[in-house]
This record gives C-alpha cells, sequence and structure tokens, in this order.
C-alpha cells in the first residue's frame, strides 16, 4: 500500500493523541470525526501546521471522573493522517482521518492543552493460520449473516485493502469496541 508507506516516511516519531470513550480506528480505514472541542480544535489546528498526523486511542473504564484532564488511555492506538479538514463558520471542523499504522503510545508532557505521544510503529507478525484463509472464512460467515440479517454486502474493493489481521490481533474486546456484537439493523452505532 504505496499511499500508506508514503505518509509514514518522514514521521518525527510524535502525535498528538486523540483519546475517545467508544471510537476503535485500525489501520488502512478511514475515519470522519466532527471537532468541536476547544482542545481539539487547537489540537487538528496544529497538525494541519506540521506533519498532519494524529494518533487515536481508547480511554480506559472510568474516564468519566476525569475527562477535562488526562484519564488513562490504552497503550496501543492507530496513527492516522488527516487528509481532509473542512473547517465551518462557528469555528468547529469536519475531518477525515487515513488510518496509516498500529502504534505503541508513550505518553510525554505537552505544552498544549492537548495530549502528546511518543510513537512506535508496530508490524504485524502472522500466526500459524493463513490469514487470507481465515479472512475468506470471516467475509464467508458474514455474508450468509447480513443475507439473513438486512446487513448490506461488503464492497469488493473493501475486501482487497482491509487489514484483517490488524482487527484480529488488536487485542480489543468486544466490550471496548462498544459490543459490536450485538448490533442490528438500524442501530444507532451503524450510522
Amino acid at each position: 500500500m504505496e499511499l500508506f508507506d508514503e505518509r509514514l516516511k518522514e514521521f518525527s516519531g510524535a502525535a498528538p493523541l486523540f483519546p475517545l470513550p467508544d471510537v476503535v480506528f485500525f489501520p488502512k480505514t478511514f475515519l470522519p470525526l466532527y471537532i468541536f472541542e476547544p482542545r481539539y480544535r487547537r489540537m487538528i489546528a496544529d497538525a494541519a501546521l506540521g506533519e498532519k498526523m494524529i494518533c487515536m486511542t481508547l480511554l480506559k473504564p472510568g474516564y468519566e471522573d476525569d475527562y477535562e484532564a488526562s484519564p488513562p488511555i490504552h497503550s496501543i492506538g492507530s496513527l492516522g493522517y488527516m487528509e481532509f479538514k473542512g473547517d465551518r463558520s462557528d469555528g468547529t471542523s469536519n475531518i477525515l482521518l487515513v488510518g496509516l499504522a498500529k502504534v505503541r503510545i508513550k505518553e510525554v508532557a505537552s505544552e498544549h492543552d492537548y495530549r502528546m505521544g511518543e510513537l512506535t510503529l508496530l508490524t504485524e507478525s502472522r500466526g500459524d493460520e493463513d490469514t487470507e484463509i481465515l479472512k475468506q472464512k470471516v467475509f464467508r460467515g458474514f455474508e450468509r449473516m447480513s443475507s439473513q440479517s438486512g446487513f448490506p454486502q461488503i464492497p469488493k474493493q473493501f475486501k482487497e485493502v482491509i487489514d484483517f489481521e490488524m482487527a484480529v490481533e488488536s487485542g480489543i474486546g468486544v466490550e471496548e469496541m462498544g459490543g459490536f456484537d450485538s448490533i442490528s439493523p438500524g442501530d444507532p452505532r451503524m450510522n
């Protein structure tokens, strides 16, 4: 995937952290976000002037007690490149992140009101089973499920670029992904 590799060539190793409670972002995927909090509006403005990199990670359970400060975060995240930034008249923005790589996060002191991290790119290792065969089994299972429940089919071009191994080996449980095992058609999490 030349596009992803090209974006990483000049990466400094540090990026702003954007922790959210229920957003899981994977490499080789896209993430549209509406940015409205003042500290994150400053974060994307700064990122736009620099490398355009932002690291998405999950907040750990119990974040509500310390949300405005620095609640604990998971040490694994995804580095995203801000492909698009559309500023709105009210000062908010719409951005589109392109997932570049899985990263290990070492949070560092920040001179900003948003968090910063030193990031180590993580490479994926293959297990005993051929990932391509496993991927095909999962897609066939999803297609059977979707034909019975009204979910849309997975577009062919998406099947070719999805980072299946990242999704399988992320170590993120169903609870951390917001209970996607129980989604049904019309569920607001599908929007």
